[in-house]
């Protein structure tokens, strides 16, 4: 997995917490700041890479 925030300041790169092969896949990820990150991420299914992307906007804790 790998994200960015949409200024480019802050980059994050993390391999899988949980993948055991099923259906699900576990990222724990501190976000250093507020602001919207995009999280790419790339799975393989039947063989083809597949990249997928979500904008993640995140909060300050209060």
């Amino acid at each position: 997995m790998l994200a960015a925030s949409d200024d480019l300041i802050d980059t994050i790169h993390t391999d899988p917490f949980l993948a055991d092969g099923g259906p699900n896949v576990q990222f724990n990820v501190i976000f250093p700041r507020a602001h919207t990150y995009r999280v790419w991420v790339q799975f393989q299914r039947l063989g083809v890479v597949n990249t997928v992307y979500f904008d993640v906007p995140v909060e300050d804790l209060h």
